[in-house]
């Protein structure tokens, strides 16, 4: 079986628009696409191939699965290179990528290779919760950069939690954690972070039809997968003003949760059932 190869795999994904020379943040299922000769590896070296050497990838790689409230409750300390990432073997790979830095973040880690890679992962210890300003999933979006999803949705886009930071009421639950972090490579620092509402659930494909339309998405095909690709900037603005209009816009409402049980007058602070 051939499969998709490197040169084949940059080709479509510039074909699909990424733009070399920038910041991409990439959500990915491996699978998606078919097979692929050399597998992950194959993956991201056509994706360095795409962005060029001025250019840089960012992908999660996440240490925890479901909730990073329950998942932070009770501990004091983390050692990062004991937590393979959570968000597929691309992103495992990328974190073992020779070269490769990885943000000082107990839950919310991310991998930076290329041009840009410090500079997206350096500070994100120093920010007080997960997907701050200085966190790579906003710094990606000031540095124009885009967001590549592969055989994922919008339900694989941290970068809307971002949005939910700066303009809900309801993505804090008032906990706070002070974490003794051991990075991937080895550095050490305290990491002081907000906890996340617990039983919030999100919808967060409610955004996909309007960035469309409003031109900060686009959809394409890459081997077996189709992908959207979305100019960070738009879509975080877009997000925000949808947010401010409507504060539930990304809440599921399902029964029995938080979500449907929380009301807009009683945000006067930030909800602390959990």
């Amino acid at each position: 079986m051939k499969g998709l190869s490197r040169e084949q795999l940059k080709e479509e994904v510039l074909e699909a628009g990424v733009c070399p020379d920038k910041v991409v943040l990439v959500h990915s299922s491996l699978s998606s696409l078919g097979y692929v000769a050399g597998g992950p590896e194959t993956v991201i070296s056509a994706l360095l191939d795409a962005v060029g050497p001025r250019g840089t990838l960012l992908f999660p790689a996440f240490t925890f699965h479901g909730s990073m409230t329950r998942f932070l409750r009770g501990r004091k300390s983390i050692n990062l290179r004991e937590f393979p990432s959570r968000n597929g073997l691309v992103t495992e790979t990328a974190r073992l990528w020779p070269g490769a830095l990885c943000s000082l973040h107990p839950t919310h880690r991310a991998v930076g290779i290329g041009a840009r890679a410090e500079k997206l992962t350096g500070a994100h210890h120093r920010d007080e919760s997960c997907c701050g300003l200085q966190s790579p999933f906003a710094l990606n979006a000031d540095m124009d950069g885009q967001i590549l999803f592969i055989g994922v949705n919008f339900r694989s886009n941290t970068s809307l939690h971002v949005a939910e930071e700066m303009a809900t009421p309801y993505i804090f639950n008032g906990e706070r954690f002070d974490i003794a972090v051991t990075g991937d490579d080895g550095s050490k620092a305290h990491v002081c972070c907000k906890g996340y509402c617990v039983g919030v659930p999100r919808n967060f494909r409610r955004l996909e039809a309007l960035a469309l339309s409003e031109g900060a998405l686009r959809s394409g095909q890459v081997g077996k997968a189709r992908v959207l690709i979305a100019e960070a900037a738009a879509l975080l603005s877009l997000a925000v003003d949808c947010l401010k209009k409507s504060p539930r816009f990304f809440l599921a409402d399902a029964p029995g949760t938080l979500s449907s049980t929380l009301h807009i007058k009683d945000f006067g602070g930030h909800p602390q059932r959990t």
